[in-house]
């Protein structure tokens, strides 16, 4: 029998790299949605954590599940009612589904709930490991600790992991397919002096992260889903533009002009986190792109 993973925000960029990856490697995929979509090739299940409602059908016999679910960070400026949304979003779903988990008799063999390297906050002079203090100023990282901490309350039975989760370079959504327009134009916008560090992950390297997890039973607690090589920002836009073939004229950015249409998350853009996925190299997995130049080759030149 297959073991099955339930995946909520399984519709999303992530969620469908996770399911797929996981799908070719033997598990059965059940995604927790608010509406079906009929291009969607695995079961689907109905559930609306603010009305306390999941389809009971889709706890049946779970291996293992894995927490997604949230609004987007960076599509919506963030006024005092969007900053709520992405709370709510994230700390109840992951509180539903915890209290749903903790209410079987058979509970699944693994949790793994998503969070964010927002965590550690703005600290240009630090190498970041897992076991590194989190911050506790600024709303990415209070946001990240209270998600984080819902984790606490499952039952000591399920073997649980949270994955912090660094800039994730995908063609469909972020900051990379945000990054493409400017960059087929030759322009690599600068935010402030663009020394600040990226640390990023290629999205097939982030699902298959996902699978080591799941895979190995002694994978547990705390990881930091990034590549081993951050860059600095400045890197980042200039490396786009090198893999278009495009040249790199840098375009300062002016932060009073971002803080307008994004609000309080254009200083994200400005924060500098080198953040280290120590526990993942420790453990032995392999990145298939640990480095920015071939992630990038593998996402954008071979889509042309």
């Amino acid at each position: 029998m297959k073991k099955t993973i339930l995946i909520s925000g399984g519709s999303g960029m992530i969620g469908l790299k996770v399911a797929q990856l996981l799908s070719e490697r033997g598990y059965g995929i059940r995604l927790l949605t608010r509406k079906k979509n009929i291009q969607v090739p695995w079961d689907q299940f109905l559930w609306n954590p603010e009305k306390q409602y999941l389809q009971a059908e889709a706890l049946d016999q779970i291996f293992g599940v894995i927490h997604l679910a949230g609004a987007s960070i960076a599509t919506k400026r963030w006024t005092v009612d969007r900053k709520q949304v992405l709370k709510n979003s994230r700390i109840q779903s992951l509180r539903f589904l915890v209290d749903q988990v903790n209410d079987l008799v058979i509970k699944p063999k693994v949790f793994i709930s998503s969070s964010a390297i927002g965590i550690y906050g703005h600290r240009p002079k630090e190498t970041l490991v897992e076991s590194s203090e989190p911050s506790h100023q600024g709303f990415l990282a209070q946001l990240c600790l209270e998600w984080e901490a819902e984790m606490v309350r499952l039952h000591a039975t399920v073997r649980q992991s949270i994955i912090r989760i660094g800039l994730v370079l995908s063609i469909k959504d972020g900051i990379l397919a945000q990054s493409i327009s400017p960059a087929r134009w030759g322009l690599a916008p600068l935010f402030g002096s663009g020394d600040q560090t990226y640390s990023w992950i290629h999205i097939s390297d982030l699902a298959r992260i996902f699978h080591h997890i799941i895979k190995y039973r002694d994978s547990h607690g705390v990881y930091n889903g990034t590549a081993p090589h951050p860059v600095t920002q400045k890197i980042f836009t200039q490396s786009i533009c090198k893999t278009l073939d495009r040249p790199a004229l840098p375009i300062p950015a002016p932060r009073w002009m971002l803080q307008l249409v994004l609000g309080e998350f254009a200083d994200a853009l400005y924060e500098s986190q080198m953040v280290m996925p120590e526990k993942l190299i420790l453990e032995g997995f392999e990145f298939a792109f640990p480095t920015l130049g071939p992630a990038l080759i593998s996402l954008i030149r071979d889509k042309l």
